[in-house]
């Protein structure tokens, strides 16, 4: 008798690299393209980006993008390449760059006091407060961090100098005091490692609590006494020490709301708030199925250039690592069975990221800024991937003759799909195309996706591919080209007849 096994919102789980050679549940993929998982649980295309700015000569990569948002609430957008620092989003950028060029563009850009600062390593801090250009920052006691991280937190900076192990906190609210009778200090981190020499990579502020980032430490600090200001230096104290555990790099460590930090280790993606909880266990991660691509991810290119970023409206967490080419995706609303968060990946790498204040999410590439948005990348086509796991189809002790892949898809617009199949562990797929075509009302809605371009002309539509071959196992696969309008897969359903014992 014909039988069938289905798919209902396939690879709700997301991806699960390390088990491609083996037999897995529908609720995991092999490989997930320019796919997210959205609110309803299914995989949808990401949107691609639109160009926003004038192109800059040369095409220098933007490696940097930040808001600077000032005391009434105005922002304004700061980007860096590496010679040169803009102000704006479109049309041409304004040229803010200080005095005595810059020789490289990794900046670490923080708000402070109504100005914006910038730290990098081997280059003098700057300043800006909204008008001219940036200038050097000058100290008026003590002395300037000189390394390559700032942060911008309880009414001080916290900048590290380039031996990497001293951190400097400035007086209050002032950027050009650093001595210790002005306000100021300094933390040696030498005095602090727990298993051997480490080196400061990030500083981020997590509650009322200073947490370090080292490569194989991570360090966090409290006020233990208490203080109106959240955090004094004078009390400080170390509350914890996670030692075999850090982050890559600099900007591989992304803020999560008011709740948790995101940060890519070489032990895989993890949070915060699970490494403090499970410190008897530090070997978990969240990103157990995708351990091995992320750890051969960190053997090849330029890790500095990574970059992360969070998008509270889409609920998403992006590791870009432009010299793979590369962005993977993790999805913060929900968790898989393990406790790790779903993964994808994208096929676009900005070499620079921002959400802003009002939640617009926005890319750096060579010249040119790119607000996340509509259907196509700067207006060219990209390809949606999607691939099972291996599946073993009832009753395992027979052979099954395959019949049938049906499919409900959800698209705003006509268009031509591919659907695969492969058998038994076996590179022979076998692919047909079929077509969408769009009719009847919406089944998108606003509440599901939290994006209007979702709410009406869509349609939910059938399609199918006769399948051939006998076997055990079977893997499918849906491609499809996303050009200007969204696309998603809501089910799938496979028929097959068991036929001889295996």
């Amino acid at each position: 008798m014909l039988q069938s096994i289905s798919l209902p919102s396939p690879a709700f789980n997301g991806l699960a690299s390390e088990r491609q050679h083996v037999a897995l549940g529908p609720e995991w993929a092999t490989k997930l393209q320019n796919v997210f998982i959205d609110g309803a649980g299914r995989l949808a295309a990401r949107k691609g980006w639109v160009l926003q700015n004038t192109a800059i000569g040369g095409d220098p990569p933007i490696r940097q993008l930040h808001e600077y948002v000032k005391i009434d609430g105005t922002t304004i957008v700061v980007s860096a390449t590496a010679t040169k620092i803009y102000s704006g989003t479109t049309g041409s950028l304004t040229d803010i760059t200080p005095a005595g060029a810059p020789t490289a563009g990794n900046w670490k850009f923080q708000n402070f006091n109504n100005k914006v600062v910038g730290w990098q390593a081997s280059h003098t801090p700057i300043v800006w407060s909204g008008s001219g250009s940036f200038t050097t920052i000058t100290a008026a006691s003590g002395t300037l961090p000189d390394g390559n991280t700032v942060l911008a937190a309880y009414g001080r900076l916290w900048g590290v100098d380039d031996d990497k192990q001293t951190i400097r906190y400035c007086a209050l609210l002032d950027e050009t005091r650093w001595a210790t009778a002005d306000g100021g200090g300094s933390i040696d981190m030498r005095t602090v490692w727990t298993r051997g020499t480490d080196e400061v990579v990030a500083i981020v502020a997590y509650g009322a609590s200073l947490v370090v980032f080292g490569k194989r430490h991570i360090v966090i600090w409290a006020d233990g006494a208490g203080s109106e200001l959240g955090l004094e230096p004078v009390n400080l104290a170390v509350q914890t020490v996670i030692e075999n555990m850090g982050a890559i790099a600099r900007d591989a460590v992304v803020l999560v709301g008011e709740l948790d930090v995101v940060f890519w280790s070489p032990q895989g993606v993890r949070t915060l708030a699970r490494t403090i909880q499970e410190y008897a266990a530090p070997d978990r991660d969240v990103s157990p199925p995708n351990r091995g691509l992320l750890s051969t991810a960190l053997s090849t290119g330029d890790l500095t250039k990574v970059r992360g970023v969070y998008s509270p409206t889409d609920a998403l967490v992006l590791f870009s690592h432009p010299d793979l080419g590369v962005t993977y995706c993790f999805d913060v609303r929900g968790k898989t069975p393990d406790g790790g968060l779903r993964m994808t990946t994208w096929t676009i790498a900005p070499t620079a990221m921002m959400n802003t204040t009002s939640n617009a999410l926005y890319f750096g590439f060579n010249g040119r800024i790119g607000l996340y948005s509509t259907y196509r990348d700067n207006g060219t086509a990209y390809v949606f991937v999607y691939w099972s796991g291996w599946l073993l189809l009832p009753p395992e002790e027979r052979h099954k003759l395959l019949k049938k892949l049906r499919g409900i898809m959800y698209s705003t617009a006509a268009r031509t799909i591919s659907l695969t199949h492969w058998t038994d562990f076996q590179n022979n797929g076998v692919s047909e195309n079929v077509d969408i075509n769009v009719s009847g009302g919406a089944e998108y809605s606003v509440s599901e996706y939290s994006d209007a371009e979702y709410s009406g002309g869509a349609t939910a539509a059938e399609v199918a591919s006769w399948l051939t071959g006998e076997c055990q196992y079977v893997r499918v696969g849906v491609t499809a080209t996303i050009d200007g309008t969204p696309f998603a897969i809501h089910a799938l359903t496979l028929y097959f007849k068991p036929t001889n014992l295996a």
